[in-house]
């Protein structure tokens, strides 16, 4: 802490604390199936009002290791485990500073990224202790319908001069029974093709449609020259942390096209596009699972 002047970042970060809003866990590990609160989703609450107040954070590792371990594949697995401090400064110098170690694991060369982003998750959720869920009153309404009353039942006499034939055999009564409805058939997941292969490329075009919006599409090469495309804004992000890597492509048809719906490491340890969705790494909530 700055003792020549604290009162303002002080301020400062006891508004942030005010303004902060609930982050919850939308985002899905898909290799190990359990959710978790992103990174992406930390700072994109988090930075509108660090702004708004003029507050900066300033990341410095102090001290790190490097391991190397072997998965269960028997693939080499690098782990970082680094110290990091983080310093939160005011426009006027005023600073407060706070240490965290974070680790992170990954078979190339993202396990300090991975740990970085661990280690800054960790800092603003615990130092402003985010909450996950937010129930706001107008989530929910009750009305209460009036239960319509049963008609009374009055009998109808027949029309002068005609009677009415009451039926006296079981045949001629009608049936009790309420028609069944007919069954409809129940749901299923839509089945896409699927292949694998090392992502050798992708390249991005945008551009405007006919009705003058603006489009991004990215098409993605494999190896042995398969070719599929998407307009996912998300995918050249994806793709990049992929290159090089062994994946598994959800497709379908389209025409002479091949449209992308999914694209996924083959190799588990090498995570998601996303460096916060670490299969081995903690995140301050979640039992790991290995």
């Amino acid at each position: 802490m700055n003792d020549k002047a604290t009162s303002l970042i002080q301020q400062a970060l006891a508004a942030i604390n005010n303004e902060v809003k609930s982050v919850g866990k939308d985002s899905v590990n898909k290799m190990q199936g359990f959710n978790y609160r992103g990174i992406d989703a930390v700072m994109n609450n988090l930075h509108p009002i660090f702004a708004k107040h003029q507050v900066l954070i300033l990341p410095e590792v102090v001290a790190e290791r490097s391991e190397e371990r072997t998965s269960k594949n028997g693939g080499v697995l690098i782990y970082r485990i680094l110290t990091v401090r983080y310093t939160f400064m005011a426009v006027d110098g005023s600073s407060v500073s706070t240490i965290i170690v974070a680790e992170g694991m990954d078979s190339g060369d993202k396990a300090a990224n991975k740990a970085l982003a661990i280690a800054l998750k960790n800092t603003l959720t615990q130092m402003f202790l985010l909450p996950y869920d937010e129930v706001d009153p107008d989530a929910e309404s009750h009305e209460v319908i009036s239960k319509p009353q049963d008609p009374i039942a009055r009998p109808v006499a027949p029309p002068k001069g005609r009677e009415t034939k009451q039926p006296t055999t079981t045949a001629e009564r009608p049936s009790q029974t309420p028609p069944v409805p007919p069954s409809t058939p129940a749901e299923t997941k839509k089945e896409y093709d699927a292949c694998t292969g090392i992502l050798a490329t992708f390249r991005v075009k945008e551009g405007t449609n006919k009705n003058n919006k603006p489009y991004t599409m990215t098409t993605v090469e494999l190896e042995d020259g398969k070719k599929f495309s998407s307009f996912d804004k998300k995918l050249p992000e994806k793709c990049e942390a992929l290159k090089g890597d062994e994946v598994r492509i959800e497709w379908e048809p389209n025409g002479k096209y091949r449209n992308l719906i999914s694209i996924e490491p083959i190799d588990e340890t090498k995570g998601d596009a996303n460096e916060d969705d670490i299969p081995m790494a903690y995140d301050g909530d979640d039992e790991q699972k290995f």
